[in-house]
């Protein structure tokens, strides 16, 4: 067997040809279907995550359509949220002014009023000096003397009452 082998070595026989051919078509027969299957498969799979990209793309597209909608909106609420504190604070100092100026009207009415009542007693006390006044006149018309300091002292009193008549007229205005 030994001597066999030697001069086997460099060369190969029919069968042991033929069984390396028929090894190999098998060999390719099982890794062709393989070959096949694994390109059918990742190009299933590109396609899968070519899809997935693409659908992740417009779905970030409408996202940051979304969100730029989104931040137009809240701009436009800020830019009123702004007008109305500037609103509110022209009409806050508005109202305090006219508070101010509701309280200098106020004070000012009740000086009126209290300069009328001081005007009313003083009308008062005149119209009282003229009825004693006229009373004495009528005492001492039944005495012929005519007395000039009593027409003096009438006379007076008529103006400050024509004055305080005058005063009133114009504060009633």
């Amino acid at each position: 067997m030994d001597e066999r082998w030697k001069e086997d070595k460099g060369t190969f026989s029919k069968s042991q040809l033929i069984i390396g051919v028929i090894a190999m078509l098998v060999a390719l027969s099982l890794i062709i279907p393989l070959i096949i299957f694994a390109v059918r498969a990742y190009s299933e799979a590109c396609q899968n995550i070519h899809q997935a990209e693409r659908a992740c793309r417009n779905g970030t597209h409408l996202l940051q359509g979304q969100l730029t909608q989104a931040q137009e909106g809240l701009l436009k609420v800020e830019t009123q949220a702004h007008t109305c504190n500037q609103t509110v604070v022209t009409l806050k100092t508005s109202l305090q002014k006219q508070q101010a100026q509701s309280q200098e009207q106020q004070a000012h009415i009740q000086d009126l009023e209290r300069n009328i009542i001081n005007l009313n007693r003083r009308l008062q006390d005149i119209v009282a000096e003229l009825e004693q006044l006229r009373k004495e006149k009528k005492a001492s018309r039944q005495v012929p003397v005519f007395n000039f300091a009593s027409s003096l002292v009438t006379s007076s009193l008529l103006r400050p009452i024509v004055l305080l008549i005058l005063v009133l007229g114009a504060l009633m205005l």
